[in-house]
């Protein structure tokens, strides 16, 4: 990302680390944080697809049965 780093030594947990980013290096929080973001977003838009891809196929793999089950109904009915 070509950021400049930080050579804060005394920060040992996450949290610390996160607040320290958010109040002394603003512009480049942003750009990590914004950057995480976008990748949660592709990620959530990739298995959204990939669940749609899922419940797709299991129409298609249903739909034989379904139809068959409706044309024997019909003719039992009749």
């Amino acid at each position: 990302m070509g950021l400049p780093v930080c050579r804060k030594a005394n920060i040992v947990a996450s949290h610390d680390l996160r607040i320290h980013m958010e109040k002394r290096h603003r512009r480049e929080w942003a750009t990590i944080n914004g950057d995480e973001i976008q990748k949660e977003k592709q990620r959530e838009l990739e298995r959204q697809d990939n669940l749609a891809e899922a419940i797709r196929l299991l129409a298609e793999r249903e739909a034989p049965r379904s139809s068959g089950n409706n044309q024997n109904r019909g003719k039992n009915n009749g």
